[in-house]
């Protein structure tokens, strides 16, 4: 670049009215290797400053200086002078890749020599001078994979305690890379693990906040800033980022949005601020259970893209992600397996909980009596072999699922059996009772639990829950399970509204009074949530049988006219993913339009009642609505009240009691 478009460059950028809306700049210069030309950095920034006072620019006190360099001539004369001269101001950063074999790999001198012996020498002097932790990006591919354990304790070695590390997106990938990189980073948590440096030293591919379902927010923005900064080549034009310059582009031409003698043209950043994680990925991507953290260039993208667009996002790297967060779980197992504390990773996964998340159930004896469904035992006892279930665990980690335990508790796990409320699933053991008419409530000795209410008992459900509250200690979270609703005539849905209208009032007391001391489901959980809370049934969970066959749900193993959905040997059918489509919210007309969010939207009485598995039967929507409408009541009462924590909730009126209605009107 000559020192006359240099000059015109800084004129535009402190001209140009939009930049004004940063408070602070950072002036990156980038090469090839910048330092080869220090004369002309230093000549350029000592114009910057000068502009920038005589324009009383904003950023006069606001800007850094930024070099990226491959370490070989930090410690020369100008650059030494440099640093000292712009002391404060400035920011340098090497690239070291890992160790000596790594590193020289791809790093070579034009004699054709390694340039690792050099660079860790200007290194040590950068780290001594930085007077803090330094950092630096390493980048891997096929042919370093290998030496990737030992790369990243190498720079950890060094000094550098944060090491940004990730793997290359384009498609270079061959077959047998994905265990060398799980293996590598196996052999890493194991080492970190060792010797405990956890807290001390900490590597991207172990960073505990990666691995779960997008969140809503990351939707509408993009994985990276490009079309956010400005990248400017030798000539004077103007680019989105630097990875859209010719050079860095190997199919397309480079990206222009324009020169530093007209500006932008803003048309040509339109589809940059338009660019979100949405509209690129691909529906396997944005439902992907492990997608955050996961990474692309959109420079990549573009290049790579047979038509030359931004929105054809590139997977190439996605076994590697996966092989990853395996890794990622491995490491943090470990840390809870020796030290006994929950690991920031566990704390992430409570709090990431939600309908993205995969549960796989495991029936472990065929006699386990259903928790949320009519079909229950089978004729003959079977259960769940140490060979099945180990396997059904292998299959769970490999597939990124939740393994959820159903019946006989497998030592080592929770007899987890409530797919209602998905934070209490992950931390409480779940009790069953089947509230029959040889019902014993004096056998109710536990606080959280699940009740199978027969509709002969209806009547008795108001009473037992005040009994519950007289002789049960702390917090009761009770999930209510209406057993054979098909059977419901007017008088049974008279009869459940005032078994509701007494719960709320129930419910409406405890709250007034503070004690906050129970939860009802059918009613409760329409006062805090805003999803729903149903089973995803065939979705987003599927159930392991006592015979090693996989199902959509325990209903579907019990009633023999079903037949499974996959195995622990082949894995999931074909079919599966229609099953998968047709039972999810999404597809659902009835049930993506509701906001009956306690609703069980029950796929097993979708399929035997109205033979499809996305639409519910008339009276499982009415009862819905009947618990919708007793909610909404208890809720007008408690901002009545002006009970804290009520006033910004709402459940907006409707003019119907079941979702149909919204068709044949």
């Amino acid at each position: 670049m000559s020192i006359e478009v240099a000059k015109k460059a800084v004129d535009y950028i402190l001209s140009e009215k939009k930049f004004l809306k940063h408070d602070s700049v950072v002036w990156d210069f980038i090469g090839g290797e910048p330092t080869l030309e220090m004369k002309l950095i230093d000549e350029i920034c000592e114009y910057i400053l000068k502009q920038m006072y005589l324009l009383k620019h904003p950023w006069f006190n606001k800007y850094r200086f930024m070099i990226g360099s491959n370490g070989l001539l930090y410690n020369s004369k100008p650059v030494q002078d440099f640093i000292k001269k712009y002391l404060g101001n400035v920011s340098m950063a090497i690239t070291i890749d890992g160790n000596q074999i790594k590193h020289d790999l791809s790093r070579v001198k034009p004699d054709g020599s390694g340039s690792y012996l050099e660079v860790e020498k200007n290194f040590k002097l950068y780290m001594k001078q930085l007077d803090h932790e330094g950092t630096t990006k390493s980048t891997f591919a096929h042919a370093d994979l290998p030496h990737l354990k030992d790369s990243v304790v190498h720079l950890w070695n060094l000094g550098i305690k944060y090491v940004m590390a990730n793997v290359v997106f384009e498609d270079v990938w061959q077959e047998g890379d994905v265990k060398i990189f799980e293996d590598q980073l196996m052999q890493l948590a194991d080492y970190v693990v060792e010797h405990n440096l956890w807290e001390k030293c900490s590597v991207r591919f172990f960073d505990p906040n990666i691995g779960f379902p997008l969140p809503n927010h990351s939707l509408n923005s993009n994985f990276c800033g490009t079309g956010t900064m400005m990248a400017i080549n030798t000539e004077g034009k103007l680019y989105p980022c630097i990875r859209f310059v010719d050079f860095g582009l190997t199919k397309q031409k480079g990206y222009e949005i324009g020169d530093i003698y007209n500006g932008v043209d803003c048309d040509k950043l339109r589809p940059f601020y338009a660019l979100t994680t949405k509209d690129q990925s691909t529906e396997e991507c944005l439902n992907c259970p492990i997608a955050s953290g996961c990474c692309w260039c959109s420079g990549f993208n573009y290049d790579d893209s047979s038509i030359g667009t931004l929105y054809e996002r590139k997977i190439y790297h996605c076994e590697l992600q996966k092989a990853n967060i395996r890794a990622n779980k491995y490491l943090w197992d470990k840390y809870t397996e020796k030290t006994g504390n929950i690991s920031p990773r566990r704390e992430n996964e409570l709090k990431n909980v939600s309908q993205a998340t995969k549960y796989l159930y495991f029936l472990t004896d065929s006699n386990t009596e259903g928790h949320c469904y009519d079909p229950t035992k089978s004729d003959e006892t079977q259960i769940m072999s140490d060979e099945i279930f180990q396997k059904g665990m292998e299959f769970a980690k490999n597939n990124d699922y939740q393994p959820v335990m159903l019946g006989k508790s497998m030592e080592g796990y929770h007899c987890i059996t409530d797919a209602d409320d998905y934070d209490s699933a992950h931390k409480t053991t779940m009790h069953m009772y089947n509230m029959d008419d040889n019902f014993d409530k004096n056998a109710i000795n536990k606080n959280n639990f699940i009740l199978k209410v027969q509709m002969s008992q209806l009547k008795n459900l108001p009473p037992l829950v005040e009994y519950l509250m007289q002789n049960l200690n702390g917090r009761i979270n009770i999930n209510v399970h209406l057993v054979d609703i098909d059977k419901y005539d007017d008088s049974t849905m008279k009869q459940y509204e005032k078994v509701l209208s007494n719960l709320s009032n129930i419910l409406y007391n405890d709250i007034v009074s503070g004690n906050n001391r129970i939860r009802i489901n059918i009613l409760s959980i329409l006062l805090k949530a805003k999803r729903m809370q149903n089973c995803n049934a065939g979705d987003k969970s599927i159930t392991l049988a006592p015979n090693g066959e996989l199902y959509i749900c325990p209903a579907f193993y019990y009633d023999k006219k079903f037949n499974p959905i996959g195995n622990l040997e082949d894995g999931l059918n074909p079919d599966y993913e229609h099953y998968k489509k047709y039972c999810s919210l999404e597809k659902s007309p009835l049930c993506s339009k509701c906001d009956c969010y306690q609703c069980k939207r029950c796929v097993y009485k979708n399929k035997t009642l109205t033979t499809e598995y996305n639409i519910p039967s008339e009276n499982q929507c009415l009862i819905s609505h009947l618990e919708r409408t007793a909610a909404s009541k208890l809720l007008n009462m408690l901002k009545q009240k002006n009970i804290e924590g009520y006033s910004d909730i709402s459940i907006k009126p409707i003019d119907y009691k079941d979702p149909i209605e919204l068709f044949a009107k």
